[in-house]
């Protein structure tokens, strides 16, 4: 699944069911008017909302962008649009776990998706290179019709279920070990007092910010020299 900011134009996906709408903090809406009329020619949006305790809706307003008429400000009560979008594999959805949090939005699943394949680049020549044989589902699929008595011959001289299950959790955990991560700030402060930037800081639900110094306590940062660490970053890197 994808997160996208709300706009009125996903109407016909909305009411078909394809696209839910929920709030900035995950809180699903039932609209029930899209054109609740409003002095100046205005129009407004109708949608029910429940508490978050869950036990009951309210009413809530909100212009056609999506911002809530009372709290235009505060990114909890904006509408966002949640599709379908593509299907992420379990070892797609581990590493964008590393770089994003869920629900991941449309353009976080276009840098997942890229750092995935040169991730999994990087695991088959690391496999490779240690020895072991990378099953293709093709070949699998050919072991299976193999008759059984010609398999459990070939299963007491090697093992060969038991050496891909091991090479693809070294080759992931190798891969995976240098990637940047979110970490918190415990105590004091740090800083180059240049203005020139360290780190990026998590503000708020979807926000992100540089900074030149760190000290608000749990704040969750990535130091941007970290970033040297991801594939690609040096031109002549192979």
């Amino acid at each position: 699944m994808s997160r996208l900011n709300f706009d009125i134009k996903y109407r016909p996906q909305i009411e078909s069911g394809e696209y839910k709408v929920v709030t900035g903090d995950g809180r699903p809406v039932k609209i029930v008017c899209w054109d609740k009329k409003v002095f100046g020619g205005r129009f407004e949006i109708v949608g029910l909302v429940p508490t978050h305790q869950g036990d009951t809706e309210t009413v809530q307003l909100y212009c056609p962008d999506g911002t809530h008429i009372a709290s235009s400000c505060r990114e909890n009560f904006k509408l966002f649009i949640i599709t379908p979008g593509p299907e992420l594999s379990e070892f797609e959805k581990a590493v964008g776990l590393e770089i994003f949090d869920e629900p991941f939005e449309e353009r976080h699943i276009k840098v997942i998706k890229e750092e995935s394949a040169k991730l999994l680049a990087l695991a088959r020549k690391q496999l490779i290179k240690d020895g072991y044989v990378i099953e293709k589902k093709a070949f699998h699929d050919a072991v299976e019709k193999v008759a059984p008595e010609v398999m459990k011959e070939v299963s007491d001289k090697v093992d060969m279920e038991e050496a891909l299950r091991l090479g693809y959790e070294k080759g992931r955990a190798d891969a995976l070990k240098d990637l940047p991560r979110w970490r918190k700030w415990e105590n004091g402060a740090c800083g180059n007092g240049r203005g020139i930037p360290l780190a990026i800081v998590k503000r708020g639900l979807n926000g992100y910010e540089l900074v030149d110094a760190l000290g608000i306590q749990g704040e969750q940062y990535i130091i941007l020299s970290d970033l040297e660490k991801l594939p690609g970053f040096n031109e002549d890197e192979k």
